[in-house]
C-alpha cells in the first residue's frame, strides 16, 4: 500500500457518510487497507473518524485475510472492544452495536467465543458497554447478548 492508497483511506474516514464506493475502494486495498484502518484507529482519530473506521473495518472483517486465510472479525472485536469506553456517545454506541453483530456473526458462522477472548472477556467487554450509558437500542442488545452466552460460561 502506497502513500496515495492510505491518503484515499484517511480522506474517506474523514466522510460524513460513508458511500458504498468508499466500502469498494477500502475492499480492494485488502488486508493492507485493513491494517492501515486498525493503524488509524489506534492513534487518535476524530470521533467520525472511529465511526467510519469501525463499519469499514466490519466490513473488511467478514471477508477471508489473503495472509492468514482467515476471516478477521476477531480483530475487528479487539478494536471495537477499546472503543465502548469512548468520551463520545456516538462512538460508544457504534462500538457497541459493532460488539454485538460481531458476537452474532461468529454464532452464525459457529465459531467459538474463544476467537475473541472467550467468554469472560466478552461478558467484561459487554458489562462495560453497558457502564457507558448506552441508548436504550444499545443497552437491550447487550442484555440480550449477555443473557445468550451467560449459559456457556461455565463451560
Amino acid at each position: 500500500m502506497d502513500a496515495r492508497d492510505r491518503s484515499l483511506v484517511d480522506a474517506i474516514l474523514r466522510h460524513k457518510t460513508l458511500s458504498h464506493s468508499d466500502f469498494r475502494r477500502v475492499e480492494q486495498l485488502g488486508d493492507d487497507g485493513f491494517d492501515h484502518l486498525k493503524e488509524v484507529l489506534s492513534g487518535s482519530p476524530s470521533a467520525q473518524q472511529k465511526i467510519n473506521g469501525l463499519s469499514l473495518l466490519l466490513r473488511g472483517g467478514g471477508h477471508v485475510s489473503e495472509r492468514s486465510g482467515t476471516i478477521r472479525l476477531p480483530e475487528v472485536f479487539d478494536v471495537a472492544s477499546k472503543l465502548v469506553m469512548d468520551p463520545d456517545p456516538a462512538v460508544r454506541g457504534s462500538a457497541t452495536r459493532m460488539i454485538v453483530g460481531i458476537l452474532g456473526l461468529l454464532k452464525q458462522l459457529e465459531k467459538p467465543l474463544t476467537d475473541v477472548g472467550g467468554g469472560k472477556r466478552v461478558r467484561e467487554i459487554l458489562q462495560h458497554s453497558l457502564e457507558g450509558a448506552p441508548r436504550e437500542l444499545e443497552r437491550k442488545l447487550v442484555e440480550k447478548a449477555l443473557a445468550e452466552i451467560e449459559p456457556t460460561l461455565d463451560q
